[in-house]
């Protein structure tokens, strides 16, 4: 075997079909792989892929490329992908660092920047791997932005901290060296972990908001961007996002006034409290808040009937001082309509 080629009859074919079978007995399934790949003896491949024995695909299709068997691989390749599909393989050989693997299925079409942003990821920890993503040029805005969505800390502070730094790697890539993420490659990034936070998706809202706080504390973050995620944290609840773009002096007052109105419309307790010292809320606002409780029959249904909700909001939308009378007296009726005495007992005091 080795680089050496032999022509097998059928007689010496059987033999070794045979021998392989006994070392794949003995547990030497490996030997086996590493002896037909090697040796270029297709046929043996074709065999044991055609028998129950599991292969580690991966690390088989890497050894083919690695001595130089394109055709070996090509048949192991496509039968890997009779089982699971073609980016599994493609984002596997990435997270095993395998560059050569990577670089073989690229060249044969496995350019799209959706996998390559995946895969980018799932590559973070090999610095060969990850230089050769560089150098396609398409893998930093998808590769930051499934790093985001998946909620991947490590892998983002790899691709911001070490591969960055690799000025050759970046000066080939966007043909100037820089040792900084482009800006637009961060802002997507960005905008994947806040629009995700209550979407599902690979991670956990805390997971992502740890990657959002990354950026945004290394970052710049536009004023558009800020407002726009300050919105999307109160439609869904999302506390730790709030809390972590309030105080920025770039949210704009009809922001955080149309964020405390979500808040009170879905019941946000945390969010509305939060929003409550704010200067921008103001008691025309907040009369207005509490004037679209009462109206609402659904509102009203979801606050005066779950104790939860009730015993919070009212006292913080009530203003004893500026709460018109008539306004009073209509939630008393409503708050009695739907038998909730301790809504009536705080709006009797």
């Amino acid at each position: 075997m080795g680089s050496r080629e032999y022509t097998l009859d059928d007689s010496a074919l059987r033999n070794l079909k045979t021998g392989a079978m006994v070392a794949a007995r003995n547990g030497h399934v490996r030997i086996v792989e590493i002896l037909a790949i090697t040796g270029g003896h297709i046929d043996v491949v074709a065999y044991f892929l055609g028998s129950d024995y599991h292969w580690d695909a991966e690390n088989a299709f890497s050894d083919a490329l690695k001595n130089e068997q394109s055709e070996i691989a090509d048949l192991i390749y496509e039968n890997y992908c009779k089982i699971t599909t073609r980016e599994n393989m493609f984002i596997r050989l990435a997270g095993n660092g395998s560059t050569d693997g990577v670089e073989y299925l690229y060249r044969k079409g496995h350019d799209d920047s959706d996998l390559i942003g995946r895969a980018f990821v799932h590559a973070a920890h090999h610095i060969d791997t990850t230089e050769y993503f560089a150098l396609t040029g398409t893998c930093f805005t998808c590769g930051f932005e499934k790093a985001a969505q998946i909620g991947s800390m490590g892998s983002l502070e790899h691709l911001y901290n070490e591969v960055c730094a690799s000025t050759m790697s970046l000066n080939k890539a966007f043909d100037k060296a820089t040792q900084k993420i482009r800006s637009e490659s961060i802002i997507a990034a960005f905008c994947a972990a806040s629009q995700r936070g209550n979407m599902g998706g690979y991670a956990s809202r805390n997971e992502r908001h740890t990657v959002m706080e990354f950026l945004y504390k290394h970052s710049y973050i536009s004023t558009e961007m800020i407002n726009k995620t300050f919105l999307i944290a109160a439609k869904s609840n999302d506390c730790a996002t709030a809390k972590l773009l309030l105080d920025d002096n770039r949210l704009s007052a009809s922001t955080i006034v149309e964020a405390f109105g979500i808040a009170v419309a879905n019941g946000w307790q945390d969010i509305m409290m939060m929003l409550r010292s704010k200067e921008q809320i103001s008691t025309t606002v907040i009369l207005n808040a509490f004037a679209g409780v009462v109206k609402s029959g659904y509102g009203l249904y979801l606050y005066f009937t779950t104790n939860s909700y009730g015993l919070y909001l009212v006292p913080v939308l009530y203003d004893e001082q500026h709460t018109p009378d008539e306004m009073v007296c209509e939630a008393f009726r409503k708050a009695a309509d739907c038998g909730n005495m301790q809504i009536m007992e705080f709006l009797f005091k």
